[in-house]
């Protein structure tokens, strides 16, 4: 384990091995505790009840007591203790600080949260304490990974809340990576209900009062014990919820509260996190003017989710296939945007150009939320780079400006988007400018392995003497080698000793007295001289100025993608729409190799509830594809006819098969 030099009072034995079922921590009050550091520790965890807290010690976040007996077994790592040989050993673990997120979703799956405890102050000679606080409490639904959520689905918190004197409930649904909000309410426990199972959030606030209140939480449709840190599965259709009490009957004001506390922020500083919400029916499937409604009983029943997603799914991106799922999940009514879409997907869309660009394209929106959330690292910025690259390489195959697309950019609110493509030329110039090319992303990258030659002043000069004190060192010890007849002495570093000179025990009496012995070792001596000392002051103060230099030049480009931030949003949803039909124009085209897939021929259905649709030689979508050939049906509907017969029998073969098969026909 590493850890800062002001914290070496911690340097347990992690050797011994400890069943955590038979350790017990100390109580906050025994003597074990009474300590600067553990002062520090508890009142961190104050800030945080109900939180593991994640305390930094150096290159490690360390648990202690209670929360080190809970993760240990979640995280699959060693229980150890502190103070073994006591009558009150404070159980402990830790995990390295650059795999934290990894360890992290470990923990957020199983419904707990974690609060990260960094150091806010740099270690240095003298100081006894580093000071830290909580800079992020995440939860399971305001994680900050994205590589481990469902990259085809959206991740969602919600608050509910119940409006005073009234049946109604207030939804306030975010989606922090992908920075979506949606706000409205609730009329019946049956719409909330089908709002949870089309949503499947992995976190749910709900008012305090609610869970005094069983009767009310079966008014609609809770069924089970809902305490924090307890996941659902009941009849509400949840697969993994955590539920957690919070607030009063404000469901934006509690979401808005929650946040800041998470993000560590105030109300003020939350406009870069929380966007302008949008209407709850862009979720609910509720039916409206543009939209057919569709409740996710019906869309599970039909199998659109996920096998025929699954089926049409050949998106290059990840933000290509939530929005073809979204596509699938609302259709239209109105005829004139059908047919918009269904020209653009006949007779502008080169799909085979486009995919092969927007197969490179990182997770682009939960990129962007890293960014917006100020956590984003090395390995993001590159991401974001060569995102933007092969995204705006894949537009670039669209004719944008043709009348089909005018038409389809139009019915989408789009039209703006377009503008942005410049803006985006721009920003990519900005990264190129600033970061070397042909630099492969990979983790563990720093600043200054980033910056491209020439690119600054100040960050060439530093790294030039940087170089050149590395240079000064080999010659250094090529010089003692001859001088002193020593062929395997060494000019070294570390961490705790700084430069020295390394010779085996044998070569000692050769070395000068005027060097100064550092340290005696199993092996071998450990010395320095004068000159060593002056040009280690040199070294490190380079080396120390450009990491600081880097590091400004990379936060001022992280800067500028922050202004960005609206502009980015509007090309990524242009780039969604396009990359989910190129997607679902390159599975038809697979598709075909089982059959042709027709172009269906729309006119108006004669008002109000009537409808009519005539299908020849139909076959099943998803058990061709699934298991190959079928037997082709046709079937139809004329409500002009005078009359409609059905033959049926209970059990009848084939009749489910047949009434899904001409559902998925519509929805398509």
């Amino acid at each position: 384990m590493c850890t800062s030099s002001c914290d070496s009072i911690l340097d347990p034995d992690r050797a011994n091995r400890y069943n955590p079922r038979m350790l017990v921590s100390p109580h906050r009050d025994s003597s074990v505790w009474k300590t600067p550091l553990y002062d520090q520790f508890w009142s961190l965890k104050d800030k945080c009840q109900g939180a593991l807290l994640f305390f930094r010690l150096g290159d490690f976040y360390e648990l202690f007591g209670d929360d080190a007996i809970i993760a240990a077994p979640l995280l699959e790592i060693q229980l150890t203790t502190r103070n073994k040989n006591s009558s009150e050993p404070i159980p402990m673990c830790g995990v390295p600080v650059s795999s934290l997120e990894g360890y992290a979703e470990k923990i957020l799956g199983t419904g707990h949260k974690i609060a990260i405890a960094d150091q806010t102050e740099a270690a240095g000679a003298g100081k006894k304490l580093v000071a830290r606080d909580v800079v992020r409490i995440l939860t399971p639904g305001l994680p900050i990974d994205f590589e481990r959520l469902e990259s085809k689905e959206a991740h969602w918190l919600l608050s509910l809340a119940r409006k005073p004197r009234s049946k109604e409930v207030e939804v306030s649904v975010f989606d922090l990576l992908g920075s979506r909000l949606h706000a409205g309410e609730i009329e019946s426990p049956e719409a909330l209900q089908d709002l949870l199972r089309r949503l499947q959030p992995r976190e749910i606030l709900m008012e305090s009062s609610w869970f005094a209140d069983p009767k009310a939480l079966a008014s609609w449709g809770f069924e089970g014990d809902l305490e924090e840190s307890t996941l659902s599965s009941s009849a509400n259709g949840l697969k993994s919820c955590h539920w957690t009490p919070w607030g009063s009957n404000d469901a934006r004001k509690n979401l808005e509260e929650y946040l800041c506390y998470t993000q560590r922020k105030s109300l003020e500083e939350l406009g870069d996190l929380l966007p302008e919400a949008r209407g709850l029916k862009y979720l609910s499937g509720e039916k409206n003017e543009t939209f057919a409604h569709l409740p996710q009983t019906v869309l599970e029943q039909w199998a659109v989710f996920p096998e025929l997603f699954d089926v049409l799914d050949g998106c290059g991106s990840a933000v290509g296939s939530r929005k073809l799922r979204s596509i699938l999940a609302r259709p239209l009514l109105k005829e004139q945007r059908i047919l918009n879409r269904q020209n653009l997907l006949k007779n502008a869309l080169d799909h085979t150009k486009f995919i092969e660009h927007s197969k490179n394209v990182y997770d682009f929106e939960r990129i962007l939320g890293r960014f917006r959330l100020g956590v984003a690292n090395s390995l993001e910025l590159l991401r974001m780079r060569s995102s933007l690259e092969s995204s705006l390489a894949a537009l670039a195959s669209l004719e944008l400006s043709s009348e089909t697309w005018t038409a389809f950019l139009k019915d989408e609110s789009l039209e703006t988007s377009c503008g942005r493509l410049e803006d985006m030329k721009g920003l990519l110039a900005r990264f190129n400018e600033t970061l070397l090319s042909d630099i492969e992303p990979k983790k563990g990258m720093g600043s200054v392995d980033l910056i491209r030659p020439g690119f600054d002043a100040e960050f060439d000069r530093l790294k030039s003497l940087n170089e050149d004190g590395a240079t000064w060192l080999n010659e250094y010890q090529e010089k003692l080698k001859e001088e002193l007849s020593i062929p395997t002495l060494k000019v070294r570093s570390n961490r705790v000793f700084g430069y020295y000179i390394e010779v085996t025990k044998a070569h000692a009496g050769k070395m000068p007295a005027e060097f100064e012995r550092k340290q005696t070792t199993v092996n071998g001596e450990r010395f320095t001289s004068l000159e060593l000392k002056d040009r280690e002051r040199d070294i490190l103060s380079a080396a120390s100025k450009i990491d600081l230099r880097a590091k400004e030049v990379i936060e001022e480009l992280c800067m500028d993608i922050q202004k960005q931030d609206a502009a980015l949003k509007e090309f990524v949803e242009l780039f969604s729409w396009a990359d989910a039909f190129a997607g679902l124009k390159k599975s038809l085209q697979k598709l075909k190799a089982l059959g042709t897939w027709a172009w269906p021929e729309l006119s108006a259905s004669g008002g109000g509830n009537q409808a009519s649709f005539s299908i020849k030689e139909a076959r099943h979508p998803l058990l061709e594809a699934y298991y190959g050939d079928f037997v082709p049906n046709s079937i139809e509907l004329n409500h002009n006819k005078e009359r409609l017969m059905l033959l049926t029998k209970p059990n009848i073969a084939n009749k489910s098969t047949l009434i899904k098969q001409t559902n998925l026909y519509l929805l398509l």
